[in-house]
């Protein structure tokens, strides 16, 4: 399974966990299959309602969300639908419903495991980003074939040979796999990253990769987002010249 993305994708294990006795949740548990742009959208949800709660602010409602995001209110009314959270007219919908089931959307086994292959500029840069623990993620194992960065290590992990990708990965039961090695090597890196029982990967190399039809392939280009930009520039820039010659004629038929 192959997806085209720009942005990191969650998809956790088929089998959701009952919520604890505890929850505020009411309504039993929709098992609905979200589309990754909904997905990437929860996952936008949910830093917003965690900024709403680190302020202290109980409630949101679907036009705060549309607000903050700078979409329609009726996309995100869209989302919600297939909430077991139900908002109160005029009030909004609590906090910590939404974050508990945001939370079970997104990492539906409580948090993924994951390792680093390509300890580089962008693989040093992912091990030592620092919410990732704290929002599920859980940063298992490191690898690479350069001896010297053997000996480094991150918050206690020391990182690894890439001869030992299969074994640790079966051992520590590594969910998910990060490539950050050059274009040459990701195909190979992402071979052993399956061979050890690796169901997703998470393709930050830039070049295309294939897997098995039963692995999660996500590819993060990074300069997506840049071409997008240059793209969007570029166009409002042809349209601003093309807007002067019919300005002119305007001025002329004038005079």
């Amino acid at each position: 399974m192959v997806i085209q993305l720009q942005f990191p994708v969650q998809q956790g294990k088929k089998n959701n966990p009952a919520l604890p006795k505890s929850s505020g949740l009411k309504n039993p548990l929709k098992r609905t299959q979200f589309s990754d742009a909904a997905l990437y959208r929860m996952s936008r949800y949910l830093n917003v309602v965690r900024e709403f709660q680190r302020k202290d602010i109980p409630y949101i409602s679907t036009s705060d969300l549309a607000l903050q995001l700078g979409i329609s209110t009726a996309s995100v009314k869209q989302d919600f639908l297939s909430l077991r959270s139900k908002g109160r007219t005029g009030i909004g919908y609590e906090i910590t419903e939404l974050m508990e089931e945001f939370n079970s959307i997104l990492l539906p086994g409580g948090f993924i495991s994951f390792a680093i292959v390509g300890f580089g500029n962008i693989g040093q840069a992912l091990a030592n980003y620092k919410s990732l623990a704290q929002r599920g993620i859980k940063l298992q194992a490191i690898f690479d074939i350069n001896p010297k960065l053997q000996t480094c290590s991150v918050k206690g992990i020391q990182v690894r040979d890439v001869e030992e990708i299969v074994y640790l990965c079966r051992e520590l039961k590594i969910d998910a796999g990060a490539i950050c090695t050059p274009s040459f090597a990701a195909q190979e890196a992402a071979d052993l990253l399956i061979k050890g029982s690796v169901r997703g990967i998470w393709n930050f190399a830039p070049t295309e990769i294939t897997v098995p039809d039963n692995i999660i392939l996500i590819h993060e280009h990074i300069l997506c987002g840049l071409y997008a930009i240059s793209h969007r520039l570029g166009r409002k820039d042809q349209n601003s010249n093309e807007e002067e010659p019919h300005k002119l004629a305007q001025i002329h038929s004038r005079s």
